[in-house]
């Protein structure tokens, strides 16, 4: 009886120590979000690859870490390592129209028009109403140059809002959000 006593402290105190290092590693989690997220108001995107990086390290089933990495990544340029990051965030959590948004961004830089395409039509089934996805595949549409589905595309973004859909029919102008 003892001994039963004895063991049930044990894993007692053993799991009130892990439930401390799970809040812990929350915690630590949260501030270094929130140390990227500085870091990319600054404009400093290896510092904030480098948060999330840690971040990836300590939950590496961390789809938004991996997002907005890539995220980063497209922002430096580095398309393979972007579209590396958003195949992982997509492979993670493929319910998240975000994240084929982002990709479809990181194809459309590398001039894969085909998979930008699926990627916002993905987006689209996953949320009808995402307008930055409606927009940036008006841009792709008219980059191909099939003028009339982009400006459907743009005018349906507008329509829900989307500011740059409303830019770009004010002033024929665009950038990808």
């Amino acid at each position: 009886m003892i001994i039963v006593m004895a063991i049930s402290a044990v894993l007692l105190i053993s799991c009130g120590t892990l439930k401390g290092q799970e809040k812990s590693t929350t915690k630590v989690v949260e501030d270094l979000f929130k140390q990227a997220a500085l870091n990319e108001e600054l404009e400093l995107y290896s510092e904030a690859v480098k948060a999330y990086s840690k971040i990836i390290k300590i939950e590496p089933e961390n789809a938004m870490a991996y997002d907005k990495r890539g995220i980063d990544y497209l922002k430096m340029l580095k398309y393979n390592k972007a579209l590396n990051d958003m195949d992982k965030a997509v492979k993670l959590d493929s319910s998240n129209s975000e994240y084929y948004n982002h990709r479809g961004i990181v194809f459309y830089c590398m001039e894969i028009t085909d998979e930008a395409i699926k990627d916002y039509n993905k987006a689209l089934v996953l949320n009808p109403s995402f307008s930055k996805a409606y927009f940036n595949r008006g841009i792709v549409w008219l980059y191909l140059e099939k003028e009339q589905d982009g400006l459907a595309d743009i005018r349906i973004a507008a329509n829900l809002n989307n500011k740059e859909a409303l830019d770009y029919l004010n002033n024929n102008t665009y950038a990808f959000n």
